[in-house]
């Protein structure tokens, strides 16, 4: 799973002017002197009232003022004191509320100079809905809002695939949505496999099915012993009796509950439900690695890389991470971890308010919990061993990249453009970005063209737009576009040193134009990649312009592996694009076939797609079936039954 921290330190940072830090020191000061002593979260804002950081305090101004201390803080602190123009706070009744509050603010508002988790996917679950006769099997996502029994979380989706896929060979429930269940008038591919007892066309019944659905429940909750007792009872009196293809059916089930058993079992004693965690930092980067454990059960593990500033111990670092990984769902009773995070009876008991249960962190010494927990520190070794080297990858590569094309500025962000249309609908323009630490998926956008720019299939317009709109956060009226661009550099992080655009000279032209007409021709540079006769690989030319503004062609070998490199980027450049400009045609597919139907505007189209839950469904329902959906007359259902099937006319 990608993570990342806060954003790097701006460019040419390495000299902060001594009177924005005063200013900024007093700022914080007056600040601090409106303060009463309680704990809370305060926030520090730059001149635009962007968030600079977020923190949480047992005594707010005695912490705000330990910032005005300029000469113990560390270059990334004296940084941000020095863009600091105003401070604002939240008061809390404890400072486990101001812990909760800091972890909600960060991941919210995504602070320049605190550690941000940026990963925001909610972990899957399995989800058995409670709101129909015949309860479904499902994969879910997001808050638990519906009716149902939710299982998990999982570490991934693969984890619940392999789960959903043993109980539906187990215990035959459908995985159907509602609407294809109640359409159905014959048993789908899934009861031919027996994958499902094919409750849609009443070939259970209810009663049944409802045993099944507790069988279900009972051994994701862990309790399997009595069902591997009934189905091994149920198989030898199915072979006594000579019912050897029910024998076999239910030596199948117990041999897939065998399997999943196995994958999944930890076998330590007393350890039901928890997570396992483990933190390893060198070198500026700390891995994160956690175990699930669910009802006995290791149902998957994922991986968290963040960047370490100096002046961030791991003991701290594990402390807001756990505030912001578990805010997303309730915390386990138990956490096993190492290092014990900095406040760990104040981390434990603001787990323990968001869960609604008590929440124990321990870092057990001896025993099966002990081997566990260096069982997952030795994978948190090995994830910061692989993100080591592939930076070493990255970090060489962008090396030899400014060297061979003589680039004025070391290569820390790397952006990436393609244009994709087709034959100018869906025209959009990419870019991906790509650093030392690889590529970074996300920072990836892609940028829609409608109006003139698409219609006229122009790459060169398309190009031009795409690049005016990457930097059309950057106000137009700021003087130091033509006056310091260095200086505006500073204050946006976020642009690149060098652009490197998929096409050949136009395309760099307008490149170099739209730099020219920002300012900024001193700080990013660019490169074009031509495509090769016939389009082949290895066969690329490679252009820039130089300092008096003539376009030259850089040579790069044919087997050079600089070359493997930028075809490498250029292709996920390509790649992305392409995936775009696909969803998008799809999706303008299945909106202009509802489009063409007669009668019906956003409202009653969002209902209809509502209730058939498909397009598909939805062009084969009957005039009965539409005249269903609310807000559709029957009249309305047969003309809109005429316009999707003409030739019944």
């Amino acid at each position: 799973m990608d993570t990342a921290s806060p954003s790097p330190e701006p460019r040419g940072g390495g000299v902060i002017a001594m009177a924005s830090l005063t200013a900024g020191a007093e700022v914080i000061r007056r600040f601090a002197a409106s303060l009463e002593q309680q704990p809370g979260v305060y926030r520090m804002l730059d001149a635009k009232g962007g968030v600079l950081y977020v923190g949480k305090a047992r005594n707010l101004p005695k912490r705000v003022l330990s910032y005005t201390a300029i000469a113990r803080l560390p270059q990334r602190l004296q940084r941000m004191v020095s863009l600091t123009t105003a401070m604002t706070c939240t008061v809390t009744r404890s400072e486990t509320e101001a812990l909760l509050l800091e972890a909600s603010l960060i991941k919210t508002l995504r602070p320049r100079f605190n550690i941000v988790l940026r990963d925001d996917k909610m972990y899957p679950y399995i989800l058995l809905t409670a709101d129909h006769d015949f309860p479904r099997l499902q994969k879910y996502r997001g808050k638990k809002e519906g009716k149902g029994i939710y299982i998990g979380p999982y570490a991934s989706v693969q984890s619940v695939e392999q789960a959903m896929l043993t109980i539906q060979k187990v215990f035959g429930l459908r995985t159907c949505a509602d609407t294809v269940f109640a359409h159905r008038s014959r048993p789908c591919l899934q009861y031919f496999i027996k994958r499902c007892t094919a409750p849609c066309v009443g070939y259970i019944s209810p009663d049944d099915y409802a045993a099944k659905v507790a069988e279900a429940q009972q051994f994701l909750s862990g309790d399997s012993m009595q069902l591997r007792e009934r189905l091994v009872k149920a198989m030898e009196q199915a072979s006594q009796a000579q019912a050897y293809e029910q024998a076999a059916a239910l030596r199948d089930q117990l041999k897939a509950i065998t399997w999943l058993e196995s994958q999944q079992s930890v076998h330590v004693p007393g350890l039901d439900h928890a997570d396992v965690v483990a933190g390893y930092s060198a070198g500026g980067w700390a891995a994160i690695q956690l175990f699930f454990i669910r009802h006995g059960r290791h149902v998957g593990n994922s991986s968290h890389l963040l960047r370490q500033p100096p002046d961030v111990d791991l003991p701290d670092l594990l402390a807001s991470f756990l505030a912001q990984f578990y805010e997303q769902w309730p915390a386990p009773p138990q956490i096993l971890i190492t290092p014990l995070p900095t406040d760990t009876t104040l981390v434990a008991e603001a787990l323990g308010l968001q869960a609604g249960h008590k929440v124990a962190l321990m870092q057990p010494q001896r025993g099966a919990k002990a081997d566990l927990l260096a069982q997952t520190l030795l994978n948190a070794r090995q994830a910061h061993q692989r993100k080591q080297q592939e930076d070493s990858v990255f970090a060489e590569q962008l090396e030899q990249l400014q060297q061979r094309f003589a680039l004025p500025h070391p290569l820390s962000r790397v952006e990436v453009y393609d244009n994709s249309h087709l034959q100018g609908d869906q025209a959009l323009g990419a870019m991906i970005v790509v650093g030392v630490e690889g590529f970074q998926k996300s920072a990836y956008r892609r940028f829609n063209h409608t109006g003139r720019v698409a219609d006229t299939r122009d790459d060169y317009a398309m190009m031009q737009a795409t690049l005016q709109r990457r930097l059309s956060k950057i106000a137009k009226n700021d003087p130091r576009v033509h006056d310091n661009p260095q200086s505006l550099a500073e204050d946006y992080p976020d642009l690149p040193q060098l652009w490197l655009i998929d096409g050949g000279k136009g395309q760099l032209h307008e490149a170099v134009a739209v730099l020219a007409e920002w300012g900024l021709s001193a700080v990013i540079s660019v490169v074009a990649i031509a495509k090769g006769v016939e389009r082949d690989k290895g066969l690329e030319r490679f252009f820039m312009q130089d300092a008096a503004g003539v376009t030259q062609e850089v040579m790069v070998e044919s087997n050079d592996p600089l070359r493997f490199f930028l075809q490498r980027i250029r292709d996920e450049a390509h790649r992305f694009a392409i995936t775009g400009n696909r969803a998008a045609r799809q999706l303008n597919a299945r909106r202009s076939h509802l489009d063409q139907l007669k009668g019906i505007g956003p409202a009653r189209r969002k209902a209809l797609l509502q209730h058939f839950g498909s397009l598909r469904l939805l062009t084969q329902a009957g005039v009965e079936d539409l005249a269903q959906v609310k807000g559709i007359s029957r009249t309305l259902a047969r003309q809109l039954y005429q316009q999707m099937h003409p030739e019944l006319e």
